[in-house]
């Protein structure tokens, strides 16, 4: 499958096109597996930048709202645009870290295992009501 690894160089953000092995439709624990991979090879092919996300490269985006719970058990809700849920569950997730500054999202060890433990409840369409 084809991904952009998104890398920051500076203040501009650079798609960087890695082609990685995955099912059709990759789970958000898929996306974590392949994370460590996919940002070296794009390191490897553009070693100016650090990683700042990663996105299917290929389909139509649309809305997704994604909840979950937190390592520490707090309920989170993000919204993500995306091309399948799994990948809406990632963005969703990294954007919540980047947020309350959990993780540096460039240090990728770190972001994967952070990651690791949080929990992922439910990926909706957009136009779908967050669960109450």
């Amino acid at each position: 499958m084809l991904l952009n690894v998104v890398h920051a160089k500076g203040r501009i953000f650079v798609d960087v096109p890695v082609e990685i092995g995955l099912p059709d439709e990759p789970t958000l624990q898929d996306l974590i597996e392949v994370l460590p991979a996919a940002a070296a090879a794009a390191r490897a092919s553009d070693p100016s930048g650090h990683f700042a996300g990663l996105e299917i490269a290929e389909g139509v985006r649309r809305d997704w709202i994604v909840e979950g719970r937190g390592a520490n058990g707090q309920p989170w809700s993000r919204e993500a645009w995306a091309v399948q849920p799994g990948e809406a569950a990632l963005q969703a997730v990294v954007a919540l870290l980047e947020e309350t500054r959990a993780v540096r999202v460039s240090d990728v060890p770190a972001l994967v295992d952070v990651m690791r433990h949080m929990t992922v409840s439910a990926v909706l369409p957009g136009d779908a009501a967050p669960a109450p």
